[in-house]
């Protein structure tokens, strides 16, 4: 079976929080993997601080918090899941 993404956010707009839940067919298989497998991406204007935000924040975790500091005006976040 091909795996699935999906990404859900937890809290209000301005600080939420994202997590990331992975499904092998239609089995939830998230708590299978090791947190490390897990990449998030930040895409905004400033492709500097993208840089920093993904180096930084968006490694290793299966849930990310978002404030206010994290999105200037518009930002897209994404999760890549590694080795599966």
């Amino acid at each position: 079976s091909p795996y699935t993404l999906s990404l859900h956010d937890a809290l209000p707009i301005l600080d939420t929080q994202l997590k990331a839940i992975v499904f092998k067919g239609k089995n939830n298989v998230t708590d299978q993997l090791n947190a490390s497998q897990f990449v998030w991406k930040r895409k905004s204007e400033n492709a500097e601080e993208d840089e920093l935000w993904n180096n930084t924040k968006g490694k290793g975790v299966k849930v990310i918090n978002i404030t206010t500091n994290d999105v200037y005006q518009k930002a897209t976040f994404t999760c890549e899941i590694n080795d599966i």
